[in-house]
């Protein structure tokens, strides 16, 4: 690990944690390991980087700082610190094909900006008589750096995949896993869940990976509280343990326990509303594709209150099916346009 006195280079865990969380929205939680990686490449040039860690052994062997003298070779705070070798080897490789391939010299070019932070700053330029021209953004020194930046990226860490369930299961997690990580994000949201739009919010969020959440909580209606223990659906009802429907509370509420249960919430219907006699009416089939879980769960209960029947219904995929048979045309255009339709006229005659 390179040394941090004065103006020496950020820590290695700085570099790894920072460059992960740089490029983690953009790369997926694979794509932002490799750049990690490749962000401890420009510090090759340290003797007591990680990357020259593994010269220990044959140095111990062979009696030879051979660390010492390929950092010497190198020179610390050299050309491999200069950002414009690892940029063009980043988008030659990009742009030839190899996408992969082109992670590990964008986590060095990270890894250069980032020391551009300190007040060592890097190379941009020589000239004629060999010295270089530093580029130094702040005039903070580098221990702070550590100091602010290394709690701060573990916290970051630990917080985003809480916040988006797609980055957590991108790498496959075992069951253990998987149950101490709800059980974490249980303990994080509850204290930020005081709104029924919120729990519904929620609720959505968390569907789409089988998860419902099950809230011990207090519902202030107009008429007086009511403590209850259930389901949070996406429609912003309760269903109570008890089986009973609860509707969303008037005055808000609080939430005392919270937990993600595994289950699939469907929005079905047990209402049919004839069509007058002697109406045009329409026999409809209508899929829909790649909805996401708020214009699914949008498009599933506005269809419901229209009279039509859901066929089908992925939340993984944003799939919806749905079906109708007597059904009057003007509520085809409060639907979205689905991806493809299927319509067929009747005469409806109702004695």
């Amino acid at each position: 690990m390179p040394c941090n006195e004065g103006g020496c280079a950020l820590r290695a865990q700085v570099h790894l944690l920072l460059t992960y969380l740089l490029t983690l929205p953009a790369f997926g939680v694979g794509g932002a390991v490799t750049a990690a990686f490749g962000a401890l490449l420009p510090d090759v040039d340290h003797p007591r980087s990680v990357v020259l860690s593994p010269l220990a052994l044959p140095e111990a062997v062979l009696r030879r700082p051979l660390r010492v003298a390929v950092a010497h070779r190198l020179r610390h705070r050299g050309p491999l610190h200069c950002p414009w070798p690892w940029a063009a080897l980043a988008y030659g490789l990009w742009a030839t094909g190899h996408p992969h391939a082109a992670l590990l010299p964008l986590g060095g070019l990270l890894h250069v900006l980032q020391d551009a932070l300190t007040t060592m700053g890097i190379p941009v330029w020589w000239r004629r008589d060999g010295t270089a021209v530093l580029l130094a953004l702040t005039d903070v020194p580098t221990d702070r750096w550590d100091r602010f930046l290394l709690p701060a990226c573990l916290a970051l860490t630990c917080v985003l995949p809480l916040l988006q369930p797609a980055r957590f299961y991108e790498i496959h997690p075992p069951p253990s896993l998987e149950l101490g990580y709800w059980h974490a994000r249980a303990a994080f949201f509850r204290p930020f869940l005081h709104t029924p739009e919120g729990l519904t919010q929620e609720t959505l969020r968390v569907a789409g990976f089988g998860r419902l959440p099950h809230v011990r909580l207090t519902l202030h209606y107009a008429c007086g509280t009511r403590e209850v223990s259930g389901v949070w659906t996406p429609a912003g009802w309760v269903h109570g343990d008890d089986g009973r429907w609860y509707p969303p509370p008037d005055h808000g509420l609080h939430v005392r326990e919270l937990d993600y249960r595994r289950g699939r919430y469907r929005v079905t219907t047990t209402h049919d509303w004839p069509p007058p006699r002697d109406a045009l009416t329409l026999r409809a089939l209508l899929a829909y594709e790649r909805l996401t879980p708020e214009e699914l769960e949008h498009t599933a209960r506005r269809a419901v209150l229209l009279g039509l029947t859901i066929r089908h219904e992925d939340r993984r995929t944003g799939r919806l099916l749905l079906e109708a048979r007597g059904l009057a045309g003007a509520a085809l255009s409060r639907l979205p346009r689905p991806a493809w339709a299927r319509l067929t006229l009747l005469l409806t005659s109702v004695g």
